[in-house]
């Protein structure tokens, strides 16, 4: 590695590393105003309420946001971004016009089997829907890009405004759900509109009009659907096991029961996937730039990357156990600090949540392994068992144990999904 390519690699880290923890601070920040301000029942059903929105984020525009990351490098390679742009937007505008009819037909649905639903709250709650796939669309095409200053910023960005929205959303309109929803589609509107005129700046008006296009469009939108459609078709999985331990404890416990769980996933669970995610999402565009120059005969060998991959999965598990130690001693400040005081009484379990979270999310290294490959069929298994055993423990958790059941599940699930991945991923890690 030359000397420019290495200043530019820590100038990515500082930029990315700032950018994240802006984006984390901001996050648990937020914890303590909704905490504070919204009744226990109001986040409860807040929590609820977000979990159906990613539910249409999984479905509709996650697998293809995944793939719009992953052919940047391959199209910038072979000099054919313009028709990698015309086939990611096409695409994209035809996801939303499935939103559309799905939320007509949910709309209709509810209807007919005369279920009231504020009207506040539905709008809301279609518009951030639609605002934040495009805003991941957007901030994953700058992530395979490599344009870190951009991620940062519009990652802080978010961050602030989603503050500044919820605190005079509910000062001026109350603690209510849908206000907090609200203010959150107006924070994503901000940034989605600030993403699209850098990507428009950066890439559409600098893209040469002899670049080739025709019919490679087309075989473009191939390669996306192709390489898309399992996280799509599958999402459902990968929801119902992030949803399941919410909406398990809402079946079996009460709303009460989802705010103290919510609470603790957002400060024990979410942080460590946010902070190994960061390692993720940066190490993702620098492995698919890695695999297209290997498709292309330009890299060294394939042996980089596996070590690339092995040297980050033994990180992530460092930070995991880390973490996880300095929660056993400080669980009880940390809570009193982050949320209302009168969610501290299951600080008790933070160091198990952050455990989870850590294993689950080191599992994610080795499944970027494998999309660089384009091998997303392969981990396609291992996360739809996963997920259907992850339903099956939250599900027994909540009924049998309640609470606790749920934390518990949450650990031996992660405990599997990464044991799962390493089985799939042994020749990555040298394991025979």
């Amino acid at each position: 590695m030359n000397q420019v390519n290495k200043k530019n690699l820590v100038k990515e880290v500082i930029w990315f590393t700032v950018g994240q923890a802006v984006s984390i601070i901001c996050a648990l920040s937020l914890i303590r105003l909704l905490t504070e301000y919204l009744s226990v029942i109001s986040y409860g059903e807040l929590a609820l309420e977000l979990s159906i929105l990613t539910l249409v984020n999984q479905i509709v525009y996650g697998g293809i946001s995944l793939g719009v990351g992953r052919f940047y490098s391959i199209a910038h390679e072979n000099d054919e971004r313009r028709a990698y742009f015309h086939a990611s937007f096409w695409i994209f505008k035809r996801a939303t016009s499935i939103l559309f009819l799905l939320g007509l037909i949910s709309w209709m649905g509810l209807y007919l089997l005369n279920i009231k639903i504020s009207s506040y709250l539905a709008i809301s709650c279609f518009l951030f829907s639609i605002l934040s796939g495009y805003n991941n669309l957007f901030n994953n095409i700058q992530c395979a890009a490599r344009n870190r200053i951009k991620v940062a910023l519009h990652a802080g960005l978010d961050g602030v405004l989603k503050i500044i929205f919820a605190f005079w959303g509910i000062y001026l309109f109350g603690p209510q759900d849908y206000v907090v929803v609200a203010a959150f589609s107006l924070s994503s509107l901000f940034v989605t509109l600030s993403q699209y005129i850098f990507v428009r700046k950066d890439y559409l008006k600098t893209i040469d009009s002899e670049e080739k296009d025709a019919p490679n469009t087309k075989i473009y939108l191939n390669k996306l659907s192709a390489f898309s459609w399992p996280f799509s078709a599958w999402g459902i999985f990968t929801w119902a096991q992030l949803s399941s331990d919410r909406w398990s404890l809402q079946m079996f416990q009460s709303t009460d029961s989802v705010a103290y769980y919510a609470v603790l996933f957002e400060i024990g669970y979410r942080p460590i996937t946010l902070i190994i995610g960061l390692i993720v999402t940066f190490m993702t565009p620098i492995l698919f730039e890695q695999g297209a120059r290997f498709g292309l005969g330009l890299s060294l060998g394939r042996a980089s990357i596996e070590a690339t991959t092995r040297v980050i999965t033994i990180v992530c598990l460092v930070v995991t156990a880390l973490a996880g130690l300095i929660a056993l001693c400080i669980h009880s400040w940390l809570f009193n600090l982050i949320a209302a005081v009168r969610y501290s009484e299951v600080s008790d379990y933070l160091p198990w949540m952050i455990l989870a979270g850590g294993l689950f999310a080191t599992g994610q290294v080795l499944a970027v392994k494998m999309m660089s490959d384009l091998n997303t069929v392969k981990s396609l298994p291992i996360k739809v068992v996963s997920s259907i055993i992850g339903v099956a423990l939250n599900i027994f958790g909540a009924w049998q144990f309640g609470f606790v059941g749920v934390i518990y599940a949450n650990v031996i699930f992660s405990c599997i999904y990464f044991a799962m991945m390493i089985s799939a991923a042994k020749e990555i890690l040298s394991l025979q």
